[in-house]
């Protein structure tokens, strides 16, 4: 159609690999939570990765598993926040 690269790029190629970012976004999203706990668990003295650790320390399984299920609970919201919004800004991908 005689399109210069640029245009290639920017009206074809860069569209065309949005879902494929999306997904990878999707992923990170969940998987971040859990890695700034952890983070926790190594060296901090606040935060839910510090409260698992001393919970667990003190035998206090009811407030280790509450810190868990808010833990899951943030990372799942992030997972359909992340996802509606990114429904929204690339509405040509395969759902």
């Amino acid at each position: 159609m005689g399109a210069n690269r640029w245009r290639q790029l920017w009206h074809i190629r860069l569209p065309a690999s949005l879902p494929v970012l999306a997904s990878g976004i999707r992923v990170a999203v969940v998987v971040a939570p859990i890695g700034a706990v952890a983070g926790e668990w190594v060296g901090s003295s606040k935060g839910l990765g510090y409260l698992m650790l001393q919970t667990n320390a003190r035998m206090l399984i009811d407030e280790m598993f509450a810190a868990l299920f808010i833990l899951a609970a943030v990372s799942v919201s992030l997972y359909f926040i992340t996802d509606w919004a990114l429904r929204r800004l690339i509405p040509w991908e395969n759902n």
